[in-house]
């Protein structure tokens, strides 16, 4: 029974803690202080835990593929389309007939280093999934912020999909191996690409996704990072150019 009260009054003095209203405050537990503050690729982090309070529905609170620029291409074929690899004439881009879609081309998975043809064979993967930004921090962002952190990779307006280094084109399988997995070692339940050339630039989109959008790291996952960063470069993620 003690250990209960204890647990409530720790959750009552977090969320008193907390900063303004937001246009969901009824439901939402403000985002602790961090426990401290970190570098990771030369970005200033934030290392600590968030209260979640309530339950995660994908479908309600971070809903997919919206059309961000009105230009009847949703959000999802935006990325195919900038990650097109325009080098084969024999797999070419091809749109459906009202420039809406996409019908095929060439995406290179960097997961797991394989080509795919189709956009039927292809998934949208959120680097960082949408489940771990909820537990993350997300859960705090406004109804609107989490409708446009899901659609654009970044909470808050300006920023189109083809832009974002939280989006990748892969096969479903890295997807599904994937999952809601942070990236730490296999036997911490954690998650990392089967290509090994990629683990830099994937821990760095990891890194810029959560920077920007104010995501807390777990100690387990800051130090994973922080551990590997000195196997890679220094050399930024390079801009993404819109389409």
């Amino acid at each position: 029974m003690n250990r209960i009260f204890l647990i409530i009054l720790s959750t009552l003095s977090l969320a008193n803690c907390g900063g303004g209203a937001s246009e969901n405050s009824s439901d939402r537990i403000p985002t602790p202080a961090p426990t401290s503050e970190q570098q990771l690729f030369n970005k200033q982090v934030l290392v600590g835990s968030v209260v979640v309070a309530n339950e995660y529905n994908r479908n309600q609170q971070y809903p997919t593929w919206d059309d961000t620029d009105s230009d009847c291409i949703s959000n999802r074929h935006e990325v195919l389309i900038a990650q097109h690899i325009n080098d084969d004439e024999q797999n070419p881009l091809i749109l459906r007939g009202d420039g809406c879609a996409v019908l095929s081309g060439k995406w290179l998975d960097p997961y797991d280093d394989e080509y795919y043809f189709f956009a039927s064979e292809v998934q949208i993967d959120h680097v960082v999934a949408l489940y771990e930004s909820h537990l993350s921090g997300s859960v705090n962002f406004t109804s609107s912020e989490q409708r446009l952190y899901a659609n654009t990779g970044d909470k808050l307006e300006g920023t189109l999909p083809e832009i974002s280094h939280q989006f990748l084109v892969v096969g479903a399988r890295s997807n599904q191996e994937k999952g809601s997995k942070d990236p730490k070692s296999e036997t911490n339940d954690g998650w990392m690409p089967n290509n090994d050339d990629y683990h830099c630039t994937y821990l760095k989109k990891w890194v810029q996704v959560k920077y920007l959008n104010g995501l807390y790291f777990d100690r387990e996952e800051y130090e994973f990072i922080k551990d590997y960063e000195s196997n890679c470069s220094d050399d930024p993620l390079p801009d993404l150019p819109e389409n």
